[in-house]
């Protein structure tokens, strides 16, 4: 297996390799010091005096247990990690812990960019320059691999965040140029550590098109290991037979609707209701008496960031309004003018979780676009949608 180092200079690297299994023995571990000056060279780990080696080399694992200290892989600063016409981070990831974990750093403190599992364990794509500095994406499963992608296009003002190839996540920005530090490139350690394993770490100056992304997708296969999955027989139930009932004497009339009776209810029936001259477009609160525990009544919610997925709203529902299972209506109520591409497009999805936080994750993948340009979500807002 060859490593390759992207530094300049005399400088001390150790690696945590893990068996191809996963698994972490810390006697097949192995450390190399790098030679000066040694710009892309490779260096190839020779495992064949250590005692016990039967594996491959594939991973590497960090923060592995019985260890003390973080791990990481630092690559020295480089006039190629700091593109200015946008750039590209992809990696395979599989995470072992929660909430907040470092994939890719450059600048520290200063995040020049990184790319990261934020303390909620939300994919986040950061660059600190930009305004929004931020792009949130969804939650990874632990003990499974992901490859995540993470682009900005300085061309179109857009970061995005891609999962398995797929758009998840995009925002527009602003702020253009990033004013790099002489920071270190780290894989693997910020303010954070990251607990688990990476693989296939690629950095591309310059924005990646969804092709091009789907691309990488398609041209690497899901590393190894693989979770092992037990099968479970379940049993199918013997059918029980419901006895056919048999009607007799005169056919049933139906009961004609009083003349009265209003066509939609007062919202005590769930439906929902909307005076005159009300509008409900960016309200995130139920309309009185009315809680989510019986449905709410009106309440809908301002999107601020769109992926295929996962929506981003302006605020966090209350407790229990938004729950697995629930059907929600996508729609872009931007109003009408000659940039006005989405308006009026809406679709029906259902909640994949149980929604805590301003993330909402769908069941399926969306089919249409709602942000203000053509065939874009970029815009998503108050103002758009």
């Amino acid at each position: 297996t060859v490593l390759r180092n992207t530094s300049v200079g005399t400088t001390s690297r150790f690696y945590f390799i893990t068996n191809a299994d996963g698994s972490w023995d810390a006697a097949k571990s192995q450390s190399f010091t790098t030679a000066a000056n040694s710009y892309y060279e490779e260096y190839t780990v020779d495992m064949s005096g250590v005692a016990g080696w039967t594996g491959t080399l594939s991973q590497l694992r960090f923060d592995p247990p019985g260890t003390s200290g973080p791990t990481s892989v630092e690559v020295l600063d480089h006039a190629d990690l700091k593109p200015g016409n946008g750039l590209t981070i992809s990696a395979w990831v599989y995470p072992e812990r929660t909430g907040g974990l470092t994939i890719v750093n450059k600048g520290g403190s200063n995040q020049d960019y990184i790319l990261q599992l934020n303390s909620n364990s939300q994919l986040e794509f950061r660059m600190n320059d930009l305004t929004p500095a931020a792009v949130t994406g969804p939650m990874l499963p632990q003990g499974t691999w992901s490859m995540v992608t993470a682009v900005y296009d300085k061309a179109s003002s857009m970061l995005k965040l891609y999962v398995n190839g797929i758009l998840v996540a995009s925002k527009s920005v602003t702020g253009g140029t990033v004013s790099y530090d002489g920071s270190s490139l780290f894989i693997g350690y910020a303010s954070s550590t990251w607990v688990g394993l990476l693989d296939e770490v690629s950095f591309y100056a310059g924005s990646r098109t969804n092709a091009q992304v789907l691309d990488l997708w398609n041209g690497t296969g899901t590393p190894s290991p693989q979770p092992t999955v037990t099968a479970t027989v379940t049993q199918t139930p013997t059918p029980t037979l419901t006895p056919t009932l048999t009607l007799t004497g005169p056919a049933p009339s139906a009961t004609p609707t009083p003349t009265g009776d209003a066509r939609w209810g007062d919202g005590g029936d769930n439906d929902l209701t909307v005076s005159s001259g009300v509008t409900f477009n960016i309200s995130t609160q139920n309309t009185s008496p009315h809680s989510c525990s019986q449905g709410g009544d009106g309440v809908a919610y301002s999107v601020t960031s769109l992926g295929s997925t996962v929506a981003i709203l302006s605020a966090t529902p209350a407790s229990g309004c938004l729950n697995e299972g629930d059907e929600v209506m996508l729609i872009n109520l931007q109003g009408t003018s000659a940039s006005s591409y989405s308006t009026g497009n809406y679709e029906f999805l259902r909640v994949a979780h149980n929604v805590t936080t301003s993330q909402v994750s769908f069941t399926t993948q969306k089919t249409r676009f709602y942000g203000s340009s053509f065939q874009s979500d970029a815009g998503v807002g108050t103002g758009a949608g």
